[in-house]
């Protein structure tokens, strides 16, 4: 009893299928990355179709001997796309099937699709983000994976493709963009991060907080006397290296000097660091081009270290 059944229901469905139309592909909700789409549909062999691309006519054909009939090459316009066919079905009524894709457009935006760009001002943390290339309907757009990168402040650790180009050179996947930022020694909350694609840029804030760190302290202290004879040349008084600028005479057979110096940074509170130097031997005139020693840097050790200079100032403190 259930196999000549299922026969009859199988006739019926078929008798069903072939007597309207149906739209065989583009499955509904399907996205396309390029603008030429294929049509195929099922119907009354020999029956006209037409069919309809956001509502303008694209196309009229007959359906073929087999049921069948492939609308190829059909141009849609990015965006959302409404497919429409309309043929002739049994009793010659006219039958239609309707359903919705998307074409990708151009890049329109990149969202970042990670946690907003922060991280402490401490010149080692670094952090993980994702974007997203998108069209101008927020779709994935999954073929364009080649980026160019700028960050105004901090380091872009992500691997540079094309060290000849300006900015890192990166290439992301499906139409995602992953990047590896390091954080800059300096807070900050007007920094950011450019990223751009086929001509289109945005622009991302980049925050640099400052962290909880405990108060480090280096300092030093030196210290000589010399001394002389009654009947030794007092211009002759020796200072052993210990004596410079820093020096006091205690009458004429003596003379006192030294250097005092330290240097501290860390928190107070949170979101407030202290960094200070003392150097009782800093003068004026010693500042010129100090932070440039071609003699003391010259040696390139190949290890990616940076040199920063905390405490800068003209003054002893």
């Amino acid at each position: 009893m259930n196999r000549p059944i299922k026969i009859l229901a199988g006739l019926l469905l078929a008798t069903a299928i072939f007597a309207q139309v149906i739209i065989l592909e583009p499955k509904d909700g399907a996205v396309s990355r390029i603008n030429k789409i294929s049509v195929t549909i099922a119907g009354k062999a020999g029956a006209p179709a037409t069919l309809f691309i956001n509502g303008s006519e694209a196309a009229h054909e007959i359906i073929r001997i087999d049921g069948l009939l492939d609308f190829l090459n059909v141009e849609a316009p990015a965006g959302p796309v409404n497919i429409k066919v309309e043929a002739e079905g049994a009793s010659g009524r006219i039958f239609t099937a309707e359903r919705g894709i998307h074409v990708l457009g151009t890049v329109n935006q990149i969202v970042n699709i990670s946690d907003p760009i922060g991280l402490d001002a401490d010149g080692r943390s670094t952090g993980e983000f994702r974007f997203e290339i998108q069209d101008e309907w927020g779709y994935r757009l999954n073929h364009i994976n080649n980026a160019s990168i700028r960050i105004s402040s901090g380091t872009i650790v992500t691997e540079d493709l094309d060290k000849e180009s300006s900015g890192t050179q990166t290439m992301g996947e499906e139409g995602i963009i992953k990047l590896t930022v390091q954080s800059a020694l300096e807070a900050t909350e007007r920094a950011s991060l450019e990223i751009t694609v086929r001509g289109h840029t945005e622009s991302f804030p980049v925050h640099y907080s400052i962290p909880e760190e405990p108060i480090l302290v280096v300092g030093a202290v030196n210290a000589g006397l010399s001394t002389l004879a009654k009947d030794q040349d007092p211009n002759s008084l020796p200072h052993f290296g210990l004596i410079n600028i820093n020096n006091t005479k205690l009458g004429d057979h003596a003379l006192l000097g030294g250097r005092a110096a330290f240097y501290a940074k860390g928190s107070i509170k949170p979101g407030l660091r202290l960094t200070a130097s003392l150097d009782t031997d800093r003068g004026y005139l010693d500042q010129l081009f100090v932070d440039v020693d071609p003699e003391e840097l010259y040696p390139v050790f190949g290890d990616a270290s940076s040199i920063s200079y905390d405490a800068q100032s003209r003054s002893k403190l």
